[in-house]
């Protein structure tokens, strides 16, 4: 920045090949620059290149309350005709959603894809809100109108539909997971030629202390991994569910192999894969009856492992935090049960499952439940307001689950995980239930 103390912006040439793809990064903030930056790719001309345009299809608006820019749920005012991976649109911040509420009408947030956090919570929904195109996540105002956008070329036009249409340019203020306040765009040529990179602070500020490190490269497939909860509390006996993402960078879109490591005496620990078109699995800890942890709590850590080209690599995650907790509680106030150990499902059909469970402890209070790792276009249906749930003095529920046509076959393991709603919330998963997505053809056998 401008060593005067005035604010400016700095402007680096650079050349590029038509469909060329490159990252622009900076190090400011991460280095102990009070640069906030912003970072856009101009033309010959001095204008910004256009990236790609938004057509919003749907409107909706947020009630209930205002939310910040960190928040992974908004509640929308009329949810229905929105699907899962639909990319919805407040303010200049591109979202993309990962769960849609239990049931029409459910008293439920709108979930969409998030990251880490710096305090994450139960597996329900936790971390940062991504935003998507190199947008910024924005907080966002009861009554701000929400609108559900389809993404189109730069240049594509549309006849009116008395709804906006965004036009979203080579620009990025926050880089997202990792970055901080610092920028990164990620930038496709749209044809051969020179470009120029301005480089601000978002504030408008500069000095010379306002120092930072512009890197123009090629893409590096990555991933970066997060536990929730980082200090997962597990009942005496039973178990506790461990939600691992991975947030996938720069075109990597290989498996991932996500496990425990260092876990003390008498706790047992699951592994799973994430898959190619998948972002993240469920890990299940495990304490034998009998046994007891030192101080009762232990430090451990969560691993994922991938090969990023030909390369075995391992991340840790939450930044590679070894400071974990388990910590040991009294006996549940209930076990869960999956009185459907296996669900087979064709595309296009539905199927019966049933969760029991045994009270503990003089416990009589509903029980709400989340099913986790179903694949991309399988959900419960007609399952009420309140979504799968077991009500006061009950002890079993049936359910359905549906499976969309275009679902592809596969078999893997999903959870059912219980929150019991007392003074201090706990959740309780089931045993792995199978679940299997098959053709026609096997259907039939």
């Amino acid at each position: 920045m401008d060593g005067s103390g005035k604010p400016s912006a700095d402007y680096y040439k650079f050349t590029a090949r038509k469909g060329q793809k490159l990252i622009l990064e900076i190090a400011a903030s991460r280095l102990g620059s009070p640069l906030d930056s912003v970072v856009e790719v101009l033309d010959p001309t001095g204008r910004v290149v256009p990236r790609l345009t938004a057509r919003a299809v749907y409107k909706t608006q947020i009630t209930l309350r205002d939310r910040d820019s960190s928040s992974p749920g908004l509640r929308l005012f009329q949810p229905t005709g929105l699907e899962l991976n639909d990319y919805m649109m407040a303010g200049n911040d591109l979202m993309q959603i990962a769960r849609l509420t239990s049931a029409p009408g459910a008293d439920e947030d709108i979930v969409f894809k998030s990251f880490g956090g710096e305090n994450p919570g139960n597996i329900f929904g936790s971390g940062k809100r991504l935003a998507f195109e190199d947008t910024t996540p924005e907080a966002h105002a009861l009554d701000e109108p929400v609108y559900k956008v389809e993404l189109h070329p730069a240049d594509a036009e549309f006849p009116p539909n008395g709804m906006p249409v965004f036009r979203l340019n080579m620009r990025n203020d926050d880089g997202g997971p990792g970055y901080g306040k610092d920028s990164r765009v990620t930038f496709t040529a749209p044809a051969d030629g020179t470009y120029y990179a301005r480089v601000a602070d978002i504030r408008n500020l500069g000095g010379e202390n306002f120092a930072y490190r512009l890197t123009l490269r090629n893409p590096v497939p990555d991933f970066l991994v997060s536990a929730s909860p980082g200090n997962p509390n597990i009942p005496e006996g039973s178990k506790a569910a461990v939600a691992v993402k991975i947030l996938r960078t720069e075109g990597f879109e290989g498996p991932v192999d996500a496990s425990f490591e260092g876990l003390p005496e008498g706790v047992e620990g699951t592994s799973g894969v994430i898959r190619p078109d998948e972002d993240s699995v469920t890990l299940i800890l495990s304490h034998r009856p009998g046994t007891r942890l030192a101080s009762n709590w232990a430090r451990y850590r969560v691993v994922a492992r991938a090969t990023l080209g030909e390369q075995p690599t391992l991340r840790v995650a939450n930044g590679g935090d070894l400071l974990k907790v388990i910590s040991l509680m009294p006996k549940p106030d209930i076990q869960v049960h999956a009185k459907t150990l296996k669900i087979r499902l064709t595309p296009g059909g539905e199927a019966k499952a049933t969760l029991a469970i045994d009270r503990e402890n003089g416990f009589k209070g509903r029980v709400l439940f989340q099913l986790q790792d179903l694949p991309f276009g399988v959900q419960p249906v007609n399952v009420g307001l309140n979504g799968i749930m077991i009500p006061e003095n009950e002890t079993e529920r049936t359910f359905s689950l549906e499976c969309r046509p275009w679902v592809k076959p596969v078999t893997k393991p999903i959870y059912a995980v219980g929150l019991v709603e007392a003074l201090v919330q706990t959740e309780h998963p089931s045993v792995p239930i199978t679940l299997e997505i098959v053709g026609e053809e096997r259907a039939s056998k």
